[in-house]
């Protein structure tokens, strides 16, 4: 499995020279596995990318070929989508003597969009399924694709007052809203007063400002966001960050704070890492924490958290599986299924009363197995 993870990073022209080695279906990291893909990926990001021999050659032979454009492995969820990707792809390919495809990843995206210049360059892509590491600055490489003749199929992260053929990303506004107005019910009693709460952000991509902007424009007046960090979608980013705000503040700043919006499981499981290491004068007053991706990780300690520090948690169904809907969706529009459009995957939210039913869902069981 690191063999496989590693070699996505370094220079993933994948086609068909990567299959799955476990017997897990998704291939789900442990936190050393994920460190070691983060510690993998920093080194190696800047190696040239390379074609494979096999695509080039299957595109001379009329075999229809799909770009697909990821970032890098730098936190648990795109190191668990990059596998889920690659399965989907390895089975479309399984089924479809006639199709390819060749993978690149990315952290920056300047690099991202080099790699599309160079491969455009190099393969005559029928569609394209592209991963922004950031929607706006993608926007000229968008219309590159788009100039050539080549449906593009933009995911997750999409690209601002740009219209692709199609694109696909999980309901980031939903996201937002919905956890406001959970906050507004969840506090309704303590309204009459200000409640003080702080914001976890995912990083500055569009996806994280849809999810900050929905909740700010759903969330109750007297909710107030008195400091919001950017953690990168890092758990230890969210702790250092969590940390030293514990460290370095009054204790009456600390008791205001009743709940934090978080963008993440990593980033609410590195804050959880720093509440229970604190041991400084204030008496915390957290009263919920929210996430986002419905991490094993973090349903495995919804009840002991709220036993031990009384402390609810939500986290909103976000799962890496979702790139396996787009890879379809690619594909099909790729062999003409005549798709445009946006399509939003649903969201929903995870506590402890509907916890255990969720374990049973088929999204669950394909990630986790049972």
């Amino acid at each position: 499995m690191k063999k496989i993870l590693a070699g996505i990073l370094t220079m993933v022209m994948i086609g068909s020279l990567i299959g799955c080695s476990s017997d897990k279906k998704d291939g789900t990291s442990t936190n050393s596995e994920t460190k070691a893909i983060q510690e993998t990926q920093v080194s190696q990001v800047t190696e040239t990318v390379q074609g494979t021999d096999d695509a080039a050659k299957d595109t001379a032979e009329g075999k229809k070929l799909l770009g697909v454009f990821l970032p890098s492995a730098d936190h648990g969820f795109t190191a668990e989508s990059i596998e889920q990707a690659v399965g989907a792809l390895d089975e479309v390919k399984e089924s479809d003597a006639d199709f390819d495809y060749v993978v690149y990843n990315a952290a920056e995206a300047s690099e991202q969009s080099n790699q599309v210049a160079t491969a455009m360059d190099m393969y005559q892509f029928d569609a394209i399924m592209l991963w922004p590491i950031d929607g706006s600055p993608l926007r000229n490489t968008a219309e590159t694709i788009m100039d050539a003749g080549i449906k593009l199929i933009v995911y997750d992260r999409l690209v601002p007052d740009f219209e692709p053929t199609a694109e696909m990303c999980g309901d980031n506004k939903a996201i937002g809203e919905s956890t406001a107005k959970y906050f507004n019910e969840f506090f309704k009693d303590d309204l009459g007063d200000k409640v003080y709460i702080m914001e976890f952000v995912g990083d500055t991509s569009e996806a994280s400002a849809e999810r900050t902007n929905s909740f700010m424009e759903n969330k109750d007046a007297n909710i107030e966001v008195v400091q919001s960090f950017v953690t990168m979608w890092s758990r230890e980013t969210a702790y250092n960050d969590m940390t030293n705000w514990l460290s370095n503040s009054a204790p009456e700043d600390i008791e205001k704070i009743q709940g934090i919006y978080i963008h993440d499981d990593e980033p609410l499981l590195g804050i959880l890492d720093a509440i229970a290491q604190y041991n400084g004068s204030a008496k915390l007053n957290f009263k919920i924490l929210t996430g986002v991706g419905a991490q094993k990780d973090v349903l495995d300690i919804i009840q002991s958290t709220y036993d031990i520090y009384g402390i609810t948690i939500l986290t909103n169904t976000f799962a890496p599986g979702m790139i396996r809907q787009c890879v379809d969706y690619s594909v099909g529009i790729m062999n003409g299924s005549g798709e445009t459009g946006l399509k939003y995957i649903p969201v929903e939210q995870i506590i402890a009363e509907n916890m255990d039913e969720y374990r049973k869902s088929d999204e669950y069981i394909y990630r986790y197995g049972q």
